[in-house]
């Protein structure tokens, strides 16, 4: 984890100086593992920062979750790029130790995770 970066090098006449942005807390990655609908655990990757639920499409197509291809939104990424989701699967059954819980997830062609709980 980064605890400081630079945020800006500045040069105003005599006063040089490059200013620095420091973490409060280290954040650590945090990683659940349901049973998802009837195939078996799976590694969910929790994203507090995130505003949806979204599901690889080799997790789905592994999984053999259905999605509507129809419910298609722009998403972006936490770098800025856009990327159009491919679907929305609806009501996936995902079950933490007895709580049971009914996420929708929109399917994304590439991605570093294969689940993302926002």
């Amino acid at each position: 984890v980064v605890e400081d970066f630079i945020v800006q090098q500045v040069n105003l006449g005599n006063i040089k100086g490059t200013f620095r942005a420091r973490s409060v807390e280290s954040a650590a990655l945090r990683t659940l593992h349901p049973r998802i609908e009837e195939s078996g655990k799976g590694e969910c990757l929790l994203d507090s920062g995130s505003m949806i639920c979204s599901i690889s499409y080799t997790e789905c197509q592994k999984r053999n979750i259905a999605y509507d291809p129809k419910f298609r939104i722009d998403m972006e990424s936490a770098n800025g790029s856009i990327e159009r989701t491919l679907g929305l699967a609806r009501n996936v059954e995902f079950n933490f130790q007895g709580l049971c819980f009914y996420l929708q997830l929109h399917v994304l062609d590439k991605t570093a995770y294969s689940i993302l709980l926002g």
